[in-house]
């Protein structure tokens, strides 16, 4: 019986917290979370509905040579969850953020938050 021996290739994502946010930032997340509460402080700009159409269409005209090549699938789905894990690390992180923005009164007060929950926040 042949064997058939593929290589697998994983992207890693990972989520880095940017630097500590300053007085500034801080005052603009405030304004920000008063004006809209929903608001989230991670917002990206949303991407060109054309441009994401036309990565979902060359995906689909790819997926039947997927057939050939068993790696290529494995690795795209072991990176889409490693893709997933760092996004729901980044919405957990700016969600606490948002929470300790919310909860304080200064940027002291929310300085010294910020050491207590995040320590190797820097």
């Amino acid at each position: 019986m042949a064997r058939y021996k593929y290589t697998v290739y994983v992207h890693n994502y990972q989520f880095n917290p940017p630097a500590q946010i300053t007085e500034t930032e801080y005052k603009y997340f405030k304004e920000l979370i008063r004006a809209n509460p929903n608001a989230k402080l991670n917002a990206k700009l949303q991407e060109n509905p054309l441009k994401k159409g036309l990565k979902i269409l060359s995906k689909v005209a790819i997926a039947p040579l997927y057939l050939f090549a068993p790696g290529q699938i494995e690795g795209d789905i072991k990176s889409a969850m490693n893709k997933a894990r760092a996004q729901s690390e980044e919405d957990d992180f700016y969600l606490k953020l948002k929470n300790l923005v919310i909860k304080t009164n200064n940027f002291a007060e929310f300085a010294a938050l910020v050491k207590q929950q995040f320590p190797n926040y820097r």
